[in-house]
């Protein structure tokens, strides 16, 4: 998963900057002037998981629970994608800005989104005629 990760994140980075000359080496963005390293963890299976245990509870169509559900583990990775590359560009700029992003900032961001988008599937989902939990709405 860090594999598929830091390939994406790398030619996102390559997009917005061109002349960075960043290359994918396995678990390792490298350009020149500085790069980074992925370790377990920086994955963000834990967005996944989070993800699924949020759609596996809704009281939800299965329809809508297995659409929330897939729709959401590709935002989770997108946006842990997202949140690699700005981690390389706040590595290169100011080491700093890395640690508050990468512990604070980023995490806590992913959660919020998330969230968001949970609800928001939530609330325009249709109500199951059987739904015991309408209490939810």
């Amino acid at each position: 998963m860090e594999t598929l990760n830091v390939s994406v994140a790398t030619m996102f980075v390559g997009w917005i900057v061109p002349d960075a000359n960043v290359i994918a080496e396995g678990t390792r963005i490298r350009a020149i002037g500085g790069g980074i390293n992925l370790v377990q963890g920086c994955d963000g299976v834990e967005l996944l998981w989070l993800i699924t245990a949020a759609f596996a509870v809704a009281p939800l169509t299965w329809p809508w629970r297995l659409f929330g559900w897939v729709a959401g583990l590709f935002l989770a990775w997108l946006l842990n994608v997202a949140r690699i590359a700005g981690l390389f560009f706040a590595w290169r700029t100011d080491p700093m800005w890395f640690d508050w992003l990468h512990n604070y900032v980023g995490p806590l961001a992913l959660v919020l989104v998330l969230g968001m988008y949970v609800h928001t599937v939530m609330a325009r989902a249709p109500v199951p005629e059987d739904a015991s939990a309408q209490w939810y709405r």
